[in-house]
């Protein structure tokens, strides 16, 4: 069993954990309770969720299972008709897989293309690989955190270079040395030496800029993940409840 209170503070903690924008609930609304098997729908006013967001949004999962299921959350929703392909056409999506109402999994924010953001949590905590594009920045920051902490190798964008070699297959990128979430030392890599040196052996991706271009560098297979998260392709009507 999961109710309406639960599953607003698993939405309220996607965004509060990687982000650190804490997101409030509201607490005037019925507090509905689903068993295994239900769909859930919930159309939520902005005001129900303290969320940084300006939309309202849809809270949606075809057939709830308590060990195991995906959470969809389309922004802008609105009114009870809606086509579930659109979560890989709006630019205001999220996924998050939940188990034993604990985030537990992948979470993903699905925005522009080249431009997603994709984190790895175990037991409501950050745990494992994770990535995330901002729009001003040629390839994602991205890194391993363990125990909800940045743990090992980051690579982020190098805010300033000088002069670069000619042949440059990546673009120059600084790697902070993370422990316990506390940087213990920063590596700037620009040119293919550094690059040699410092990442040849490292455990994280290659910046591959011949094969994706600018604007798509991600280490993870976006067409796999796009699969594995679609949902039926025609209209549903959802037992929609609004908060």
């Amino acid at each position: 069993m999961i109710n309406t209170s639960q599953i607003l503070e698993l939405v309220s903690d996607s965004y509060s954990i990687p982000w650190g924008d804490p997101c409030t609930y509201a607490d005037s609304f019925q507090n509905f309770s689903f068993k295994e098997g239900d769909e859930i729908a919930l159309s939520v006013a902005i005001e129900t969720l303290g969320s940084p967001r300006d939309l309202p949004f849809l809270i949606y999962n075809p057939a709830y299972n308590e060990k195991y299921s995906i959470f969809y959350i389309f922004f802008g929703f609105s009114g009870l008709i809606h086509n579930p392909s659109l979560l890989f056409t709006n630019e205001s999506s999220t996924t998050v897989e939940i188990s034993e109402n604990n985030i537990a999994g992948e979470l993903i924010e699905w925005c522009e293309e080249g431009y997603n953001s994709y984190f790895t949590f175990l037991d409501h905590k950050l745990d494992g690989y994770c990535e995330y594009k901002l729009l001003q920045l040629y390839f994602p920051e991205r890194g391993f955190c363990k125990d909800g902490k940045k743990e090992g190798l980051w690579e982020t964008d190098l805010e300033y270079y000088g002069s670069l070699e000619d042949d440059l297959d990546f673009f120059p990128l600084q790697v902070d040395v993370y422990k316990n979430d506390v940087v213990t030392k920063t590596v700037f890599i620009e040119s293919k030496k550094d690059y040699e040196t410092y990442l040849s052996k490292s455990n994280l991706p290659r910046i591959q800029q011949k094969k994706y271009g600018f604007y798509n560098m991600s280490a993870l297979d976006w067409d796999k993940l796009r699969e594995k998260y679609k949902l039926i392709q025609e209209d549903v009507y959802f037992k929609s409840v609004t908060l």
